[in-house]
């Protein structure tokens, strides 16, 4: 992941859907739209919320993601 691909991917997940995003192949299309979203609720759960059970279920599903990017593509999610 190239440094401006990095700074995309954190202005989607603090919430401007207007970054563009290049995608390396059809096949990583699905794994990375999934990591975004799951990390992107992530964000949005730590900033609304206090219940420590809604962070938990939130963190797991997006390491749960962020697995199936990593086998998918061969690329470990940074964040």
């Amino acid at each position: 992941m190239n440094p401006n691909q990095t700074i995309d991917i954190i202005k989607f997940i603090r919430g401007n859907p207007s970054s563009s995003l290049v995608v390396e192949s059809k096949a990583h299309a699905e794994p990375l739209a999934q990591v975004l979203f799951e990390s992107a609720q992530l964000y949005r759960v730590l900033q609304t919320s206090n219940n420590l059970d809604i962070i938990i279920e939130q963190i797991i599903r997006k390491n749960t993601a962020a697995k199936e990017y990593q086998v998918i593509t061969g690329k470990k999610w940074l964040f």
